[in-house]
């Protein structure tokens, strides 16, 4: 039945597939099937059908069960991210890769399934879960190549319908499809550019390609939306200086020769887009020039340190370019300019080279400081502040001491406390004496018969 049916599906004979579906009544192959009619055309009713199909597992497996062998198990650690057991189980049968689901699946499908499995009472999706096991086998150099002509045609979301941005449209959908089923509350519903959408792509390290399609269909204002931190996109962005590892990741296609997307990094696309961000504190006041510098000493960490020496030059170099306000302004936690900052680490003297390089100006500035003495001020008025509030706390316990001490007991000496008496020991020399004369009664009169004791003399 399974092998019929799915040659019906692959000659498009909707009508006898219900059919076949409605009729059948064994569900050891539901979950099989399900995934060979994901990656087809299928029409949403045969979805449906075949995922009424199916029966939740016990407890929080979710799907997994024996009604889900195939898709079930599969969908399960996707979700837990576990990509060796994906790997595992992908070799039992053709119909368990996970790129059928992420790279091939279609998009009305796929959200099908993402409601229904959110519809079941099991662990919910989480955000880095879900993103982690996306990320494994969404994209890889051998299938979605994304040709410059198709980019640089996108203006908003209404240029994906055309075919040449086929690929880009199903990529653009299963990201916000993905993305509303990792949030709690109201995912499915909210309006996309009132979610922090692209802090979770960066945040997350997703392929650049989708934070630029993001920062081509969001409108500008998201970029100067922050999350609880206070943290615009391009905090993040600076913070997560790891991102350069995209270029070694032959997963990610975007690096192939002659992309437009291949010498760029999240970084200047975000700064790119909003420059106004780079002048924007978080609630620590941290801006994120400051936050980027302060990632400078993890380099010798990485066995490829003069790659992400490389990156942090560029990055900085980004900032020279879309926004030289950024290397003149102090970071409002510590009061301290740019290069400032890179001259902590002795093993960044080229970072700070290139801040003074580019602007040179910020040494007059710093010299001067004038700002930061306004800031010194503030800090000596608050210790001389804190001193004085010191100052009275102790006049009060001085004064509550004086005020009870009649009623403490008097003091006197540990002898008196038990009332012993003083006892005085002889000296060592007169019990001596005592102690000869008990022994040689002669003694006692001065007529002893021994012979004085030699006394010995210093050298």
């Amino acid at each position: 039945m399974t092998v019929e049916i799915k040659a019906l599906v692959n000659a498009g004979s909707w009508n006898e597939v219900r059919k076949r579906i409605k009729r059948w009544k064994k569900k050891e192959r539901i979950g099989e099937l399900l995934v060979f009619c994901t990656v087809k055309d299928t029409p949403d009713d045969i979805t449906e059908e075949l995922l009424s199909k199916l029966e939740p597992g016990e407890g929080s497996r979710g799907f997994v069960g024996s009604s889900m062998p195939g898709f079930g198990v599969h969908f399960w650690y996707a979700v837990r991210g576990d990509c060796t057991a994906v790997h595992e189980k992908s070799k039992e049968s053709e119909f368990l890769d996970f790129g059928m689901l992420c790279n091939y699946a279609r998009v009305s499908p796929l959200r099908l399934v993402v409601n229904r499995y959110l519809q079941t009472q099991c662990k919910p999706l989480y955000s880095k879960v879900v993103w982690k096991a996306l990320r494994f086998t969404w994209l890889n150099s051998n299938s979605n190549h994304w040709k410059m002509d198709g980019l640089l045609q996108i203006e908003s979301i209404e240029d994906l319908e055309s075919d040449k941005c086929k690929d880009l449209r199903n990529l653009w959908q299963k990201t916000e499809l993905l993305f509303r089923a990792s949030q709690e509350k109201h995912g499915m519903s909210k309006p996309l550019h009132e979610m922090s959408f692209i802090h979770m792509l960066i945040q997350e390290g997703m392929p650049k390609i989708s934070v630029w399609l993001a920062l081509r269909l969001l409108p500008a204002s998201q970029l100067l939306q922050v999350d609880s931190h206070g943290r615009t996109p391009l905090h993040i962005a600076a913070m997560c200086n790891e991102t350069e590892l995209e270029k070694d990741d032959p997963m990610f296609s975007c690096n192939y020769p002659g992309c437009l997307l291949k010498d760029s990094t999240i970084l200047e696309m975000v700064l790119k887009a909003c420059p106004e961000a780079a002048s924007k504190p978080d609630k620590e006041g941290s801006l994120p020039l400051s936050l980027l510098l302060q990632q400078t000493g993890n380099f010798v960490a990485y066995s490829n340190g003069l790659k992400k020496k490389e990156h942090m030059l560029r990055s900085v170099h980004a900032f020279v370019v879309h926004a030289p306000h950024a290397l003149a302004l102090p970071n409002p936690k510590d009061k301290m300019l740019p290069f400032m900052l890179a001259a902590t680490s002795p093993k960044d003297i080229d970072v700070t080279f290139s801040i003074l390089i580019e602007s040179p100006s910020v040494v007059v500035s710093g010299i001067e400081a004038t700002d930061r003495e306004v800031w010194l001020t503030d800090k000596l008025k608050q210790a001389q502040t804190h001193n004085q509030k010191l100052e009275d706390e102790n006049q009060k316990l001085r004064a509550l001491l004086a005020k009870q001490e009649p009623t403490l007991p008097p003091r006197v000496a540990p002898l008196q406390i038990y009332n012993l008496p003083s006892i005085k020991y002889p000296s060592r020399k007169r019990h001596n004496s005592a102690v000869a004369a008990s022994r040689d009664p002669a003694a006692k009169n001065g007529c002893s018969d021994r012979p004085p004791k030699s006394r010995r003399l210093d050298p």
